[in-house]
């Protein structure tokens, strides 16, 4: 796929965008395969970019059904629980209580005290977390950024796009992401 995400020949051809995401979503169809492809670092930002390419030129009319099946491997992935990472991973970096950061008038022992014992007068701050073994690795980082601007700005930009089956698709991605918008809407259709 990335070959043809750049344009490139592969063994002699040009490969339609369409037949290199079909095969993506073929694969995802199935947890197994699916586990082995989310688990490559290339694939998920992969489809992403795939995804969220709808202003670039197209090279031929079938460009708008691989981005549709890009979309839809996505939503397959989703359904696995393999993409994207816990809202609380894209929200905010991992996030760890700290009792105390204001100083009292008898000096820094306080402080020290309060950070040590865990009193704070009754506030706890969140601060980034420190430790080594709680921090996400660079690729993680950079993947749940990506995720986090596709869901929050590509994904609903693609539910108002001139093509139909995207926006079909797009709009099972974000309600299969969004599964308690989604009930709230239809118990509020239910009254």
């Amino acid at each position: 796929m990335q070959r043809t995400i750049e344009g490139e020949h592969f063994r002699g051809m040009y490969p339609h965008l369409m037949y290199s995401a079909r095969l993506f979503e073929v694969l995802t169809r199935c947890p197994e395969y699916a586990e082995v492809l989310a688990g490559n670092s290339k694939v998920i930002p992969m489809l992403l970019h795939v995804a969220a390419e709808c202003d670039r030129p197209l090279r031929v009319e079938s460009d708008h059904e691989g981005r549709r099946l890009a979309l839809e491997a996505l939503r397959h992935l989703a359904q696995w629980k393999l993409w994207p990472p816990p809202a609380e991973a894209i929200a905010r970096p991992s996030m760890s209580p700290v009792r105390s950061l204001s100083r009292s008038p008898t000096g820094s022992e306080d402080m020290e005290e309060s950070l040590s014992s865990g009193t704070s007068r009754g506030r706890q701050l969140l601060v980034p977390s420190r430790s080594p073994t709680q921090r996400p690795s660079f690729a993680r980082r950079c993947l749940l950024q990506e995720s986090n601007d596709f869901i929050n700005i590509t994904l609903p930009n693609l539910l108002y796009h001139e093509h139909q089956g995207i926006r079909l698709s797009a709009a099972g991605l974000w309600a299969h992401i969004h599964k308690g918008a989604v009930r709230q809407q239809m118990l509020t259709g239910v009254r």
